[in-house]
């Protein structure tokens, strides 16, 4: 038995997404732009040099249950009022190895559908809901990432640090067709913060992972920190595009959107399944979340800060050079903080769809 678990390099590790901090939207309003490695696999998590990953990474979710706080936000949770998004995205991303422990990614994130279904006015129950949309590519990253310990020595455990770049390359003024907060003066108006396709603001990210077996077990962390130094971008935000007096009737502090920073932590178990080559369970709990306030820069515009955390259970399976992964995060606690004196709220789902694979070429 002691021979079986020797010859699974890196302990059933991380061969999936195993990339730089790359853009991609959490739950409901919530916005976050970060994705953690998908570990588990029963390939090695090292590239050979000259070898490309190839990674592509779809997320599904509805996000219907309103909250201010740790609680349902009482007003349209009564009056069936409640906020609906709805997301499909797509991350793609190519990661090329100068060295084992030297690797250069490039994370390209498309929105395939987002929607925010709202009931106008929301203070009336029954109202009508209007639904508007995004589709298009959100904004890319370029990132390298080093592996602290040597990899021919160490492929049992190891630890790694990315830094990476975000760039503006998605679209922050989507607009669509929908009324102001009286359900009235149809019109295109900027789509919700939560939907729209990028921030306008350069970025810079900072990401760590790392592993360790015990025996047929290992365990691995990651997490991921992602600056944006610019204070708002000039989209109106939520607030003031329904305000139906015009959006010069919000407070400028919150009359445009912010452009925040984000956070994400995971960590768990993998193993392999006895009696089924290439197949690894894994168990994982992460946290996503938006601070109140910047690292650096200014803290400015209208923002929806917050975390939520879920437990991920999934499996991976391994064949040849190719690694696929399903997980579905269960969303157990969640927390909506107050932001420049006002109170906000988010939407969340009870639970969303992670799925992906991730293919080897060259080396």
């Amino acid at each position: 038995m002691k021979q079986q678990w020797s010859i699974v390099p890196a302990a059933l590790v991380a061969a999936a997404v195993l990339a730089a901090p790359a853009t991609a939207r959490a739950q409901g309003c919530l916005l976050t732009r970060n994705m953690a490695p998908i570990l588990g696999s029963q390939v090695s998590p090292y590239l050979q040099p000259g070898e490309w990953q190839v990674n592509a990474n779809y997320r599904q979710f509805t996000a219907d249950h309103q909250y201010q706080g740790t609680e349902l936000s009482p007003a349209v949770t009564a009056l069936g009022t409640n906020v609906i998004s709805k997301m499909k995205y797509l991350e793609t991303s190519g990661t090329y190895a100068f060295s084992t422990q030297w690797n250069l990614s490039v994370t390209a994130p498309i929105i395939l559908d987002a929607s925010s279904n709202r009931a106008l006015p929301a203070t009336v129950a029954g109202s009508p809901r209007f639904e508007h949309s995004s589709t298009g590519l959100g904004d890319m990253t370029i990132g390298m990432r080093r592996w602290f310990l040597s990899c021919d020595k160490n492929p049992h455990q190891n630890f790694a640090v990315t830094g990476a770049v975000k760039m503006p390359t998605g679209n922050s003024e989507v607009m669509d067709a929908f009324p102001n907060a009286l359900g009235t003066d149809i019109k295109d108006r900027y789509v919700d913060q939560s939907i729209q396709l990028g921030d306008s603001g350069w970025g810079f990210g900072i990401s760590a992972e790392g592993f360790k077996q015990f025996g047929p077990v290992v365990t691995f962390v990651s997490g991921v920190y992602m600056f944006n130094p610019k204070d708002q971008n000039d989209t109106y935000s939520p607030p003031a595009l329904l305000n139906p007096v015009g959006p010069q009737n919000v407070a400028e502090v919150q009359r445009y959107n912010t452009v925040s920073d984000s956070y994400l932590f995971r960590g768990g178990v993998g193993f392999g399944v006895p009696k089924v080559t290439g197949l690894s369970a894994t168990f994982a709990t992460r946290l996503e979340g938006v601070p109140v306030n910047d690292a650096f820069g200014d803290t400015a515009g209208f923002r929806r800060p917050g975390f939520y955390v879920t437990i991920e259970p999934g499996v991976v399976f391994a064949h040849g050079p190719a690694s696929f992964y399903l997980n579905v995060p269960f969303r157990v606690h969640q927390n909506v903080k107050k932001s420049l004196g006002f109170a906000r709220d988010s939407t969340f789902a009870d639970h969303m769809l992670l799925l992906g694979t991730t293919v080897r070429i060259g080396g």
